[in-house]
């Protein structure tokens, strides 16, 4: 199970995580660039302990977007964030059958953001209030790499790059950081060893520090600062998992 979630709740580290789905229909060289969708429940997993964390979180879904546009205004209720760079957003008339664009396909809705392998190398986002929170998923990330630089309040910089698993069309990941300790107010994608590779991106979330939940209670098992029936329901669906015995159950997560 390709799902990293690294928590550090009240220290200086940020927290990172990361799920991975990796599509088994087009390996790079061996098929055309026609891989079709897939599930992708690690990248979910990784988006809803992520989804968990924050008090009343909101998504940027790209929808309200005409295709074809690069976006200028990226609007999370009362944040708005200034959208700088080349992607623009592809629509339902802009797959091809097998539903995506070589690779590129959105989450959720018929919406995604591209980042075209023959445009720029970098886009930014700069927030309209300092941010402790950002994450998304990311569709065909193939060859090249992807590194997210945030621009802290402070004056200085943080890059964190998305380790994927390179060579397969199609895939998707979740990618998510939050620092409370060092709000951005910038976020820079770039893509660096292009290799022609273009990615898609859905989902995108921001969050203040107020958004954050800085408490841990026992039994409250999905972090989100509250012990009730979503607790209840991810002990009962784990009720005697036996992560001792071979071959270990494939819900459990090595901490490793």
């Amino acid at each position: 199970v390709l799902l990293n979630v690294l928590v550090c709740i009240l220290c200086a580290q940020p927290e990172i995580y990361f799920g991975e789905d990796v599509n088994p229909n087009n390996s790079t060289g061996t098929q055309p660039d026609r891989p079709g969708r897939i599930d992708f429940p690690n990248s979910k997993a990784a988006r809803d302990l992520f989804w968990g964390r924050l008090i009343n979180p909101l998504s940027e879904t790209f929808e309200s977007f005409s295709s074809g546009v690069s976006p200028d205004i990226l609007h999370f209720g009362d944040d708005t964030a200034t959208f700088t760079g080349d992607p623009y957003v592809l629509g339902p008339e802009d797959y091809f059958p097998d539903n995506t664009m070589n690779g590129v396909w959105p989450t959720s809705g018929n919406k995604c953001l591209l980042q075209h392998n023959a445009l720029g190398n970098t886009f930014q986002i700069n927030f309209s209030s300092p941010q402790a929170v950002l994450g998304f998923y990311a569709t065909d990330l193939e060859t090249a790499d992807l590194t997210i630089t945030l621009h802290q309040e402070n004056g200085q910089t943080a890059d964190f790059v998305v380790n994927y698993t390179h060579g397969f069309s199609g895939s998707v990941v979740f990618f998510g950081i939050i620092d409370i300790e060092k709000p951005f107010i910038k976020a820079v994608f770039s893509r660096t060893n292009n290799n022609g590779d273009g990615f898609g991106f859905d989902d995108m979330i921001i969050g203040r520090i107020e958004q954050v939940c800085l408490y841990k209670v026992l039994g409250d098992l999905n972090a989100d600062c509250k012990v009730n029936l979503a607790d209840l329901a991810i002990m009962a669906s784990n009720w005697l998992v036996d992560c001792t015995i071979e071959p270990v159950p494939s819900s459990c997560i090595s901490l490793l």
